[in-house]
């Protein structure tokens, strides 16, 4: 519905996670990227369920970015909460700004989100990661979700 979202797991040097082989006390970096089709102003909210086995340390955010050069720039937030079972964020993407038909600049390119945050595999099993979910507060069509994985997160040392 005019809204593409990725969910990727890092490792906090940037390398990807074999979510096969997470031990427990593994701290990971969770990535939610996506992009808008058109780049109308819009007031998002994220909603990203964790697996049984994970919790939230932290989002990454301003200052915090700078531990981890490999994740680029993050969108500005206007909310973040890391819960018991889930990180949930919003933010605004696109513009108030639509330039008349006629008119001669060519349109900006289609806005796109980039927010991280990291966790860490607590509890040893197999479990069910379940799908993020991005969408419009106010337009709750306009919306994307992830596919859903496992993960196994074997007895630490």
């Amino acid at each position: 519905h005019g809204l593409r979202m990725t969910k990727t797991i890092w490792t906090r040097d940037g390398q990807p996670v074999d979510l096969a082989n997470v031990k427990q006390n593994d701290r990971m970096v969770i990535v939610i990227s996506g992009q808008m089709s058109d780049n109308l102003y819009r007031q998002m909210a994220v909603l990203d369920l964790l697996p049984a086995g994970f919790e939230v340390e932290n989002a990454i955010q301003g200052d915090d970015a700078k531990l981890y050069p490999w994740l680029g720039d993050l969108t500005t937030l206007t909310m973040s909460d890391a819960r018991d079972d889930r990180y949930v964020a919003a933010f605004n993407i696109g513009s108030r700004y639509h330039p008349r038909p006629n008119a001669k600049k060519p349109p900006p390119p289609p806005p796109s989100f980039h927010i991280a945050y990291v966790v860490r595999a607590t509890t040893a099993g197999s479990y069910v990661m379940p799908a993020g979910v991005v969408e419009d507060m106010y337009a709750p069509a306009i919306l994307a979700r992830t596919e859903m994985k496992r993960v196994n997160i074997a007895q630490g040392e």
